[in-house]
């Protein structure tokens, strides 16, 4: 089968929980750090903008995707028609921007990635769908099928891609003739063409173009010893992670030392991933990969870039390759914006580089034909001495959000909500209505004019972490404090997650508090003389941003009486829950106590009254975490037995022993939530439980694997 070497560039960063026996969770995706410990919104909107090969797809505000350029494999997914924004017309299989209309998914999307001639989303259950060209299996489907290029393919008839048994995609990633997800138990899967090692699996067969190779069958990417994923970029044939000690692994092709290995060597073909050393760039932010070269923001929030040096595209201001010889990456330099500049999140296309800065300026350098750097000229920047320092802010009218470099055409996402794009047109990918590339002609950036989609693209992202907390303490009570997060990320904060943990132990513990936006809280129910630590994360629309970057520790010193007090300044908390996960440790600051605050409520919960029976609620549908009629019958059922101020467990179940499924996670929140609907004032907890016991599976009435969609109400009174 022929191969198109096209590809794009996109950075993904994101954090993935773990959740593990009887531990409040949290299993979304984290918003990213930079190098202060900040989350980088910039970084995270990338996930909104996807450039392909010759196809551009963008997240909308509303959750819906729309896509410009070929669809001559469906990549648009908008069935007979082939072509969007490459010409005026209102009907027929070319259509102009405007009156084109939104990809059909299953479900509102959160993310988009765009191959060479394939698309792929996460949606907002979690789960991934795939369309366009799949000669490779880079659909996942287990076909060689494309889809989306008949009318009837999308939507609900479009398949979920199965990532196993209990899995579900915190983030996705698309190369030329591959795909791979991050799931949410911080491990990697990936499917298609592999015939450079690229789906790290230590062999060279595709995965995903025959039946029986997803789901179990697909065996996840095996990384050294205790280390796990944070997220992950995929090129032309290679991929990378960053892992959660935030070094960078590569594999795959490697002809211009676009692993960073100082080496030629393809690696992931004949041996595991976990043997391969990090890149020798320590930390890194985010990475983003082109057709053979790789670009990273390090710890500095620096932009360091290797392999394939042809046009400049490194910005080392000569065509040489980087990575491919001994001592390379030892020597590498950081690319210089200007003084006191830093890089906020970079995208590497099929020959050219763009990086958004501090500033919310863009500067692209590469390969410069049809526009693509947007210079209102062809030539090439960064592959001559002293090009680099020459290299300006694009002029795109409006402050940068996000930077988006696609085969041959580069795409920015601005603060007013619009999308503008430039360099390549042939089929119509930067959506002007028209073939003739831009930017590369006098004046063509200054007139350039935003993408006539039919709404606004998404820009809401995670909100920063939370400042400032501080701590006071009392009779086994921490009453903390914090100030709001800096930003908000475009949508209101609707609760805080609160953790806590005994900083002899690395565990952590959330506070189930209820869902709120007031900016304190107290815990109660802590052992004295023991010192705990506190982490705060603000929540919105979008997702669980950082937890603050600094977490407080205090110390109880005084006794407690033989009744349980919980006082809180928004929902009665419940008692400290017993802990055996074991999450990354943040770091402390030294215990700091005070004169006890007021509380604002207290209730009193007797602890001799005997637990209700519990009840399971009924099997969810595969993939599915939104109540049912039956659901919530059974619900008003059980919510007769409560009142006020009761403790009520949603426990969801795992076969596993080490995680458990991000959808069970939301199912059970969303059981515990619409009992709090229906009975104010309980105090409710999400747990995971793994593995079952004999008497978890006797109150189920189920064995096994068919635990994962149920979940077990208990009251604690």
């Amino acid at each position: 089968m022929s191969r198109r070497i096209t590809t794009f560039g996109a950075v993904l960063v994101f954090v993935a929980a773990v959740a593990l026996v009887d531990q409040p969770v949290s299993a979304d995706m984290g918003a990213p750090i930079d190098a202060t410990g900040a989350p980088t919104q910039s970084q995270a909107r990338m996930r909104y903008v996807a450039l392909g090969g010759a196809h551009s797809c963008v997240v909308m505000a509303d959750g819906t995707v729309r896509c410009v350029g070929s669809s001559r494999y469906g990549q648009l997914g908008l069935g007979a028609v082939r072509e969007v924004g490459a010409s005026g017309d209102t009907s027929g299989v070319s259509l102009a921007v405007a009156h084109a209309p939104a990809t059909p998914l299953g479900a509102a999307a959160r993310m988009v990635a765009a191959g060479g001639e394939h698309t792929c989303a996460v949606l907002v259950d979690d789960t991934v769908q795939c369309w366009g060209r799949a000669g490779f299996g880079q659909l996942g489907l287990g076909d060689q099928i494309a889809r989306g290029d008949n009318d009837g393919e999308m939507g609900a008839a479009l398949p979920r891609v199965d990532l196993g048994t209990g899995r579900s995609a915190t983030a996705i990633a698309a190369g030329t003739t591959h795909t791979c997800a991050l799931l949410d138990n911080a491990t990697v899967k990936c499917w298609g063409d592999n015939w450079r090692g690229q789906l790290g699996v230590g062999d060279t067969a595709s995965r995903g173009d025959a039946a029986a190779e997803m789901g179990d069958a697909l065996p996840a990417v095996a990384f050294a010893a205790g280390r796990t994923a944070t997220a992950i970029a995929a090129g032309g044939d290679h991929t990378c992670a960053i892992l959660d000690d935030a070094s960078l692994v590569c594999w795959g092709a490697n002809s211009f030392g676009q692993l960073g290995q100082d080496s030629k060597s393809v690696l992931g073909d004949n041996e595991s991933v976990a043997t391969i050393s990090p890149v020798a760039i320590g930390a890194v932010l985010a990475v983003a990969l082109g057709d053979a070269h790789t670009c990273a923001i390090t710890i500095a929030a620096q932009l360091v870039c290797f392999g394939n040096g042809g046009n400049g595209r490194l910005g080392t201001n000569d065509s040489q390759n980087r990575g491919d010889d001994a001592d390379e990456m030892a020597a590498l330099s950081t690319i210089a914006f200007g003084a006191a500049r830093s890089v906020r999140a970079v995208a590497a296309g099929g020959s050219h580089t763009c990086a958004l800065l501090d500033d919310a300026t863009t500067r692209c350098f590469g390969n410069g034909a049809s526009g693509r750097l947007g210079t209102n000229d062809s030539s090439d920047r960064g592959d001559q001495a002293g090009e680099m320092a020459t290299v300006t802010a694009l002029p795109l009218g409006a402050d940068a959000l996000g930077i988006f470099a696609g085969a041959a055409h580069t795409c920015a996402l601005l603060d007013d909500a619009t999308v503008r794009c430039f360099g390549d047109a042939t089929d119509g990918q930067i959506g002007s209505d028209d073939t003739a590339a831009l930017g590369d002609g006098a004046g063509e950036m200054e007139a350039l004019r935003p993408v006539a989609f039919a709404s606004a693209v998404a820009t809401a992202t995670e909100p920063t972490a939370p400042r400032s907390i501080t701590a006071t303490t009392t009779d086994s009570t921490v009453s903390l404090a914090w100030l709001a997060p800096a930003s908000d990320g475009g949508a209101p904060i609707t609760d805080y997650l609160v953790d806590y943990r005994d900083v002899s132990t690395t565990t952590w513990n959330r506070v189930a508090d209820g869902e709120s936006s007031v900016t304190s809280v107290t815990v109660s129910g802590l052992s004295t003389d023991v010192t705990y630590a506190f982490r705060v994360a603000a929540v919105n629309a979008v997702n669980r941003g950082a937890f603050s970057t600094q977490s407080m520790t205090a110390t109880p010193t005084t006794t407690t009486t033989t009744t349980t007090t919980t006082t809180t300044t928004t929902t009665p908390t419940l008692p400290p829950a017993s802990s055996r996960a074991t999450p990354t440790t943040p770091s402390t600051t030294t215990p700091t106590t005070t004169t006890p605050t007021t509380a604002i409520s207290t209730r009193t919960v007797a602890p001799t009254r005997r637990p209700r029976a519990p009840m399971v609620v009924d099997a969810f549908a595969s993939y599915s975490t939104t109540l049912t009629d039956t659901h919530q019958r059974q619900l008003a059922r059980y919510a007769q037995r409560l009142t006020r101020g009761d403790a009520v467990v949603c426990a969801t179940f795992s076969t596993s022993p080490d995680v458990v499924s991000a959808s069970g996670v939301r199912r059970a929140t969303a059981v515990c939530r619409h009992l709090r609907r229906l009975v104010p004032g309980i105090r409710v907890q999400v747990v995971t439980r793994a593995p079952l016991s004999a008497a978890d599976e006797r109150r189920m009435g189920v064995r096994g694997a068919g635990v994962v969609r149920r979940i077990l109400v208990q009251s604690l009174n």
